[in-house]
């Protein structure tokens, strides 16, 4: 068990249903930017993706069975990763709100 950083002991409803939000909106990020087809905001759409499987990958008991000796170190990388994530998802909602600003008006 990690000693210095913060455990999340979210019961299995909690965390299935947390996991279920966030790749819902990676799909949704990622279905949308598929059918706008721009690679201003593609990118950080996919950093967004990346970042989000990650830390959805790495629950409390995936790291307790596979990494029993180095729990600290993978909680660390989960809570990096979760910040990347929310990082990414802030640049993609602005790059999309000034892409949609700087439209051309249609007449």
């Amino acid at each position: 068990m990690a000693i210095g950083l913060p455990r999340w002991k979210f019961k299995q409803s909690t965390s299935k249903w947390m996991r279920m939000v966030v790749l819902f909106t990676v799909v949704s990020v990622l279905g949308f930017e598929a059918c706008i087809d721009e690679t201003a905001t593609l990118f950080p759409a996919m950093h967004f993706a990346l970042f989000a499987i990650v830390s959805l990958a790495l629950t409390d008991n995936i790291q307790e069975h596979y990494f029993t000796f180095v729990t600290e170190y993978t909680q660390a990388i989960r809570l990096v990763t979760i910040f990347l994530t929310g990082a990414s998802f802030l640049v993609w909602i602005v790059t999309t709100i000034q892409r949609i600003q700087t439209l051309p008006y249609v007449q």
